[in-house]
């Protein structure tokens, strides 16, 4: 059994990763100094990312294998929609994967699958907007613009998690709106996050 959760584990943190990588979110505060590491948006919730602090090793992060409980319910909402979000031109392989994460992963009919997809596009296309945001700030000559921009980031961020939720469960049967939520749910023990 470990080693089929090893396996899944895996399999989401690729699915992960893959998400971060075709957003763009990049990590620019790096290249104006190194103490910025702690003020990217991406190793607040993302330890061990590309480009970002290390924080796994960390006691300022959970590990959801070992306390799901910890990790706030819109802190793994984000990680999933991220995680299982495409674009519109999104190739095969990605599109596949993110059926069987929703059909058979949290039981959705193939319905309930096209509507959460069309929804995630969404949510993809919104947080890449409010990512590059946030990089620009970190181009910014104004230390100003510059410190707050996590700050508005981070509000952003939540404030999509919370309409994309929204627009899920306004979209989904109450049945199918549930699946989605206890399967994401259970995907926190897959999770790892740094604390804000």
């Amino acid at each position: 059994m470990k080693n089929a959760v090893s396996k899944k584990q895996k399999m989401f943190t690729l699915l992960l990763v893959g998400a971060l990588t075709s957003t763009g979110v990049t990590a620019v505060a790096l290249k104006r100094n190194q103490s910025a590491t702690q003020n990217s948006p991406m190793s607040q919730d993302m330890p061990g990312m590309p480009g970002m602090s290390d924080s796994s090793a960390s006691p300022n992060t959970v590990d959801g294998a070992v306390h799901p409980e910890l990790i706030p319910d819109n802190k793994a909402e984000f990680m999933y929609f991220l995680a299982l979000a495409t674009d519109k031109g999104s190739n095969e392989i990605s599109l596949k994967q993110q059926y069987a994460h929703l059909h058979f992963g949290a039981g959705l009919s193939d319905a309930e699958v096209v509507a959460v997809a069309l929804v995630l596009t969404d949510f993809k296309t919104k947080f890449t907007a409010i990512s590059d945001e946030y990089n620009a700030t970190q181009y910014s000559n104004d230390a100003t613009v510059r410190a707050t921009g996590l700050t508005v980031f981070l509000a952003k961020r939540d404030a999509l998690v919370q309409a994309t939720d929204g627009t899920l469960t306004g979209t989904l049967s109450s049945n199918g709106a549930a699946k989605l939520h206890s399967h994401i749910m259970k995907e926190k023990s897959n999770m790892k996050i740094g604390i804000e």
